[in-house]
């Protein structure tokens, strides 16, 4: 029923001409499809895969085109381990789920893809939609993550307060349960110490099962909504601009929101006491993802 559903929705606004580019979406009116991959092949036009180091605060993970890669008529984003020498970067050749031994030290590696263009207009409201389905040997001190964010930079990055935008429809932590993810919003920055204002919502679902992760902009305020095979999408939360913990004016307000989004989906392996056990085997860990859409409300 999934494949039929999807042949019946996603393929067919894809070959009805339905998909625009980054200009094209500007004309487009409520209800139109802004972007759509039902991930039949991998397309280089639409998305972009992330490669080398990420390293941050928090993250140390290489991304490896190989752990981003379309088969069997979905996306595959897998997160593994690998036993690496001196200055030798993770690849597929040591790639190992087996401790390392003597002088080698484990590093982890993973996939991403981003949509190579923003996918909404300015100032349109919109819903993001993904099917997608979390894997069930899913080990701490890492994440899969389906989210948008606008074209703004962190505060982080910038070094000054900015307008960031950003959007987790799901953000899947093994260590808080298998069958337990989270919907943030980030919107600006506390002028402080420049990190993200930032509301979470749990969430329930069960891995291994495939669900529908929702993303509503409208108007001041951002939804999110989870959805099991054919049933109603149920409500996780809301976040609006002008409240707490954010807090905006509606200036910036419009700043955040009516700036133009990009899709993100990525898996993740977090360093020190938060990263995975080294001394501990590590299965390769693999999000699906069926299909994305993007549509104008």
């Amino acid at each position: 029923m999934r494949r039929l559903s999807k042949a019946l929705s996603v393929i067919a606004l894809v070959t009805a001409g339905a998909v625009t580019g980054p200009l094209g979406a500007a004309t487009a009116a409520p209800g139109d499809i802004l972007f759509a991959d039902s991930f039949d092949t991998y397309n280089s036009g639409s998305w972009t895969q992330g490669a080398g180091w990420y390293n941050t605060d928090t993250s140390h993970v290489y991304y490896l085109p190989d752990n981003a890669r379309v088969s069997g008529g979905a996306l595959q984003i897998t997160t593994r381990s690998h036993c690496t020498a001196e200055g030798e970067k993770p690849s597929m050749a040591n790639a190992t789920g087996t401790p390392c031994t003597g002088s080698q030290k484990r590093k982890y590696s993973t996939g991403r893809l981003q949509t190579r263009y923003p996918v909404t207009p300015r100032g349109v409201n919109y819903r993001i939609k993904f099917s997608a389905l979390m894997p069930t040997n899913g080990k701490p001190g890492t994440r899969m993550a389906l989210w948008a964010r606008n074209t703004q930079q962190y505060c982080t990055d910038a070094g000054q307060v900015t307008y960031i935008g950003e959007f987790d429809g799901l953000e899947w932590y093994p260590d808080k349960g298998l069958n337990r993810g989270s919907s943030t919003s980030h919107m600006s920055c506390y002028t402080s110490d420049l990190s993200t204002k930032r509301h979470t919502f749990p969430s329930s679902f069960s891995a291994g099962s495939w669900y529908e992760w929702w993303i509503d902009r409208r108007g001041n305020s951002v939804y999110y909504y989870v959805r099991a095979g054919g049933a109603e999408p149920s409500f996780i939360g809301a976040h609006t601009c002008t409240s707490g913990p954010f807090n905006l004016s509606q200036a910036q307000c419009d700043a955040v929101l009516e700036d133009p989004v990009s899709v993100i989906i990525n898996g993740n392996a977090f360093k020190g006491s938060a990263g995975p056990d080294d001394s501990s085997w590590f299965p390769n860990q693999t999000m699906l993802v069926d299909w994305v859409t993007v549509e104008q409300l």
